[in-house]
């Protein structure tokens, strides 16, 4: 047997082998290389804009504030307003037509409302609210809600929301309110920062929750609602992203601001 020819041979496979992977493991790390430049080092706008999704803003922020756990209790108007006429299943809401002759100025709306919430005496605490600036098609429907430590309220347990109609061109008029309140609002944990709103986006792009050829048309730090325990409602700090599809319709959504993940629509009701 001529072994001298045998390791010759095997050399020659080991070599080869070698080569191979060599090859292999230059190939697999250009490609790693080419995936961290396009997820990684590109910032959140040129990804957006690859996938043609367009902005409002040109730039997303880098700021990060400081939010709390919070706790809160929901105001129950038929306790808190004796000669309130809201029926019993709509305890912590309520709906009034509005008895204001003052013609609202379409030109300075926010004005107008705030001084109609300031002053009104068929609202409970109508200054315990805030504009909440949100995005809207017309304004025939306009909401105030409450704010703790310049973080407002964006849940269905704290607004304001005042419907609209024309009157002429240029004024509109009160036809109804539709209000729910909180009360005992306290911090359950010491102040801790929360995502920044480029964080946010960030995280709803890598979750697929911003559509190919949409249109971010908002975004807004507030509280919102995670649970209720025994009665009082836990909220957190949380990003409010509006997202308009290619086919206008609008969504919106949520963003946990501590934990920076996507935050489901239901709210679980928890009794012990």
């Amino acid at each position: 047997m001529d072994f001298k020819r045998i390791e010759i041979i095997f050399l020659c496979a080991f070599l080869g082998l070698n080569l191979f992977l060599l090859f292999s493991f230059q190939q697999g790390r250009d490609t790693v290389n080419t995936g961290v430049d396009l997820n990684s080092v590109a910032d959140i706008e040129t990804r957006l804009k690859y996938d043609k999704i367009t902005t409002e803003k040109d730039v997303f922020s880098d700021e990060i504030v400081e939010g709390y756990y919070l706790s809160a209790t929901t105001t129950d108007f038929k306790k808190e307003m004796k000669n309130d006429t809201t029926q019993d299943s709509q305890r912590f809401v309520r709906t009034q037509d509005v008895v204001y002759e003052e013609p609202i100025k379409a030109k300075q709306l926010e004005k107008d409302l705030t001084r109609f919430k300031d002053g009104n005496k068929q609202l409970y605490k109508g200054k315990d609210y805030e504009f909440f600036n949100r995005p809207a098609s017309d304004n025939s429907n306009m909401v105030f809600s409450q704010v703790f430590e310049k973080i407002p309220f964006y849940d269905e347990t704290s607004e304001l929301n005042i419907e609209l109609s024309k009157m002429t061109k240029d004024d509109l008029i009160i036809e109804t309110f539709t209000q729910s309140h909180l009360k005992e609002i306290e911090p359950l944990r010491e102040k801790q920062p929360v995502i920044s709103e480029r964080e946010a986006i960030e995280t709803l792009y890598m979750s697929n929750r911003i559509p190919s050829e949409s249109t971010i048309t908002d975004t807004q730090l507030a509280y919102t609602r995670i649970f209720t325990v025994r009665g009082k409602n836990v909220y957190i700090p949380a990003w409010f992203v509006w997202i308009e599809s290619s086919k206008k319709n609008v969504r919106v959504e949520r963003v946990n601001a501590f934990s920076n993940s996507v935050i489901a629509p239901n709210v679980p009701e928890m009794k012990k």
